[in-house]
């Protein structure tokens, strides 16, 4: 059996409602069951974590490094309540590490090694700490290598942890604390991937950075970008007409332009331009329509397309779903949606209790 270690992707948009609270209980009610309503969630490496509509985060799944940050190291299969931190906005899973925005101020929990939690410290943290030196935080990203980027409400990005290749233990170095990227640029929307960054400026263009040298370089062939979101193998653009462009490795088609051939420059996914948002992972990709539906493409092998199926496709298929998803995260093997009453859904391969995967090829709502 494959071995599911999960790469997670950053979710690069919010969406700002998910529908009316159905479990019977006030939204700002601390006792957040299953029937909790969610307005946005993030996965990560066999982790996944919501934010619930009275701001609370709860988290599930392996939590080695404390990412889960609800002051242990334990894995739990039930869904635990993060420490400390309310009116939660934004929240970002990654490899082993965990980032929220809560009142304009970055929080991160979990692993430490490359200064990703930004508070100037490589020392590991099982309930979140606040970042050093940055305020008036609107969205927050994390890498799958130790990078984190976040984006304040006057189009500032700042970005800290890991600046090397780790492969490349000679070029090894880090930043504990956040460092301005070019000042000259003003940003709206950000996502970083596995030793990249890439963000869209308030003209729609879009740039992109290793984490190397934080220097952006603008992406040519497209514009009147609204989001982005980069995994580090592949990247894709979100048009404010609904069109997306995708660039990077095509092994399994996740260009989503009907071939397998890499791309350094952005082709456009064929045959839907009514996106309203996207996501880009490492071998697949998914995104929404305005008329509620989910499309993917991509590697399909373990039901990650959501069609019913174990094949690959180089353009997108549609989710085999009733339910209208308004956000979507995920990874090479599972993405994890929510739905338009706030009740998160899975398809794919995906374990979230250290146990043997889970396997579905079309969405099936999850107890969170």
């Amino acid at each position: 059996m494959k071995n599911y270690f999960f790469v997670p992707v950053s979710v690069s948009f919010l969406l700002a409602s998910c529908g009316a609270n159905t479990s019977g209980k006030s939204n700002g009610s601390s006792d957040m069951d299953a029937n909790t309503s969610f307005k946005q969630l993030s996965a990560g490496t066999n982790y996944v974590c919501g934010i619930a509509l009275n701001g609370n985060v709860k988290c599930q799944g392996e939590n080695d490094y404390g990412q889960l940050g609800n002051g242990s190291n334990s894995n739990t299969e039930n869904s635990t309540q993060v420490t400390n931190l309310t009116n939660v906005s934004f929240l970002s899973a990654s490899l082993f590490n965990t980032c929220f925005v809560s009142n304009g101020n970055a929080y991160c929990a979990g692993s430490n090694r490359f200064g990703q939690l930004g508070n100037g410290s490589t020392s590991d943290s099982y309930t979140p700490v606040q970042v050093n030196s940055i305020s008036n935080i609107v969205q927050i990203s994390t890498g799958t290598n130790g990078y984190t980027c976040a984006l304040t409400n006057s189009g500032t990005v700042y970005c800290w942890g890991s600046l090397a290749d780790h492969s490349d233990r000679l070029s090894y170095k880090d930043s504990p604390n956040p460092i301005q990227i070019n000042s000259q640029l003003s940003f709206k929307n950000i996502s970083v991937g596995a030793t990249n960054a890439c963000a869209v400026t308030n003209d729609g263009d879009v740039y992109c950075w290793q984490n190397i040298d934080n220097l952006p370089n603008k992406v040519t062939g497209i514009s009147n970008i609204k989001t982005v979101s980069t995994s580090g193998l592949a990247s894709c653009a979100l048009s404010n007409s609904g069109t997306t462009y995708c660039w990077g490795d095509n092994r399994y088609g996740q260009l989503g332009n009907g071939s397998n051939n890499n791309s350094n420059s952005p082709v456009q996914v064929l045959n839907i331009t009514n996106f309203t948002t996207i996501i880009a992972s490492g071998w697949n990709s998914c995104g929404i329509t305005s008329d509620n539906k989910t499309f993917c493409w991509g590697l399909g092998e373990s039901g990650q397309l959501g069609n019913g199926s174990n094949n690959n496709s180089s353009t997108p298929v549609q989710v085999n779903t009733s339910e209208s998803f308004s956000q979507v995260s995920g990874s090479q093997y599972a993405f994890f949606a929510v739905n338009k009453n706030g009740k998160i859904f899975a398809w794919g391969a995906w374990k979230l209790n250290g146990l043997n995967p889970t396997i579905n090829t079309t969405p099936v709502q999850i107890n969170f």
